[in-house]
């Protein structure tokens, strides 16, 4: 009897160990998340994650350690919206209710992207392989289940300092490159597990070398393509200018100045630009720049008219476009004749800060609070996906949160798109991580498209990004300035646009096999008994 509780008790110190083990590993993948200089981190917190799947049978609730250390510290500068909430005291208690009901629920998205993978498990490094497939199947399931949809914090934007590994987004995805990132933790966990055998037997470790080859192969693809590619396009390089407004303008002084104030901020900023550089083509700035209903007779639409044809340049500018009743966040282009018919509405909006997610659930907890608070959210999602015809290309649009997304940039280049302009709003971060987190997400977009992206926000960060995700120029953050660039035009198709998000669909399939092996294996138990 003694022997069967000191059991059941080491089984149980057993289970909060690795509970444990796993939440180190997931505070440590949050601060290579939330502190810009500790990135590279990533390559190595994972390895008690994995080593506690390579080793444990009972490993579900490490899943939500894992996922509640790391989302705890990598979303945290949420905190940094509190000042726009309308009580302080329970905005901390929702935030902080927010942070942990994200960490809960991206969590529940990993466990049901690992729950195969006691039946698919084979106990040889063939597991590194698995275990990095399914991550990257959770990280989509992130992005795909739209009631919980938030592929924020996936692990290519932590490794996106590091330009040559992640070039291997244009044939796979930033999918592929956390794949990639989780095998070499897998690499590693797999060495340390088996570091005090005295002899390892080789049919065991035929995946780990697959692994490691396959590392070596996508740094030497990455460099390869960054030095032919950047010396190439040095001789091809378009010359059109185009130059970046960052206002520096507040979340919250933005709505407490008037429409006019702050149009007049933005207008006399580009014409001093526009006198200061020499052959500027495209005037870009950010999200809702002018907080207003923009029509062909609007008198801001008639001033930048004019600017256009003394300067034969042309803007692209955030606004708000009304269709019947409905509004959307938008990117107007404005020309020398007005108005472009073409106009981008932002087809992924903001949770609580565009549209009201769980209206049903709140209304119920704090009914008031969430009255006062839909009067403020008008906007709706965009219908079509609208590319821009300037004088100098075709532009693909994004606006600000869509960004993250892989698939709004991939529907830009379907259309036609030759290169991206993506105007944001990130004043509301202040100066926290996500103002790096949400930057790095451009860089990936540009390497998955093979598309320079130029970015503006209100208070930073404005930046030029090449097509192989090389920030060329940037702008200091709560500035107000502009920043000129140039023009990079590019119609070639990467692998990742012609095939989509291929590690994904692997991932699917591998994921219904092992649940077909585990019911089947649980018929068959049962079966078993019954004779």
């Amino acid at each position: 009897m003694m022997n069967g509780i000191n059991k059941n008790n080491k089984i149980g110190k057993n289970k909060w160990k690795n509970f444990g083990r796993s939440l180190i590993s997931g505070v440590m993948t949050g601060i290579a998340f939330s502190w810009d200089k500790a990135w590279w981190i990533v390559f190595f917190s994972l390895i008690p994650f994995c080593e506690v799947l390579f080793r444990e049978e009972k490993w579900k609730k490490c899943i939500f350690g894992f996922t509640l250390g790391n989302y705890m510290i990598s979303v945290s500068w949420l905190y940094a919206l509190l000042p726009a909430l309308p009580d302080q005291r329970a905005g901390v208690f929702l935030l902080f209710l927010a942070i942990f009901l994200i960490s809960i629920l991206l969590g529940i998205l990993f466990l049901i992207a690992f729950l195969p993978f006691t039946y698919l498990r084979t106990k040889s490094s063939i597991d590194i392989f698995l275990v990095a497939l399914l991550y990257s199947l959770g990280e989509w399931f992130q992005e795909k289940i739209a009631i919980i949809s938030f592929p924020w914090v996936r692990l290519a934007v932590t490794v996106t300092p590091w330009k040559a590994f992640i070039q291997s987004a244009s044939i796979g995805s930033s999918l592929f490159v956390s794949f990639l990132t989780v095998l070499i933790n897998g690499i590693l966990a797999w060495e340390l597990q088996k570091r005090r055998e005295e002899k390892k037997k080789i049919h065991l470790e035929v995946g780990k070398w697959v692994a490691v080859m396959l590392v070596i192969g996508n740094i030497v693809f990455g460099y390869s393509r960054l030095f032919v590619g950047e010396s190439f396009d040095r001789k091809e390089a378009d010359a059109g200018g185009v130059i970046l407004i960052q206002g520096n303008h507040s979340g919250m002084q933005k709505w407490n100045m008037t429409t006019g104030e702050i149009f007049k901020d933005y207008l006399a900023l580009s014409i001093q630009g526009l006198e200061n550089e020499e052959n500027i083509k495209l005037i870009l700035w950010p999200e809702t720049a002018v907080p207003i209903v923009l029509k062909e007779e609007s008198k801001e639409v008639e001033l930048l008219t004019q600017v256009c044809q003394k300067y034969q340049t042309e803007f692209l500018i955030g606004g708000i476009y009304q269709k019947g009743e409905k509004q959307y966040n938008a990117m107007f282009a404005i020309g020398e004749k007005g108005l472009f018919k073409e106009i981008y509405t932002k087809q992924i909006l903001v949770p609580f800060g565009e549209y009201l997610p769980y209206d049903w659930l709140l209304e119920k907890i704090m009914p008031d609070w969430v009255e006062d608070w839909k009067k403020e959210l008008v906007f709706k999602p965009g219908e079509k996906v609208e590319v821009i015809n300037t004088s100098e290309g075709v532009v693909g649009g994004m606006i600000c949160y869509e960004s993250i997304f892989s698939e709004t940039a991939r529907n830009a280049v379907k259309g036609g798109a030759e290169f991206l302009a993506l105007i944001s709003n990130d004043s509301w971060f202040g100066s926290s991580a996500a103002l790096k987190q949400h930057h790095a997400q451009a860089i990936l977009r540009a390497v998955e498209q093979k598309r320079a992206v130029m970015r503006v926000s209100n208070t930073g960060i404005s930046s030029f990004i090449s097509k192989y995700g090389i920030v060329e120029k940037t702008a200091p953050i709560l500035e107000k300035m502009w920043l000129v660039g140039e023009i990079d035009k590019e119609e070639e198709k990467t692998i990742y646009f012609v095939l989509g998000d291929v590690i994904a669909w692997v991932g699917v399939i591998v994921w219904g096999l092992g649940i077909c092996f585990g019911f089947l294996g649980c018929v068959g138990e049962r079966g078993t008994r019954t004779r």
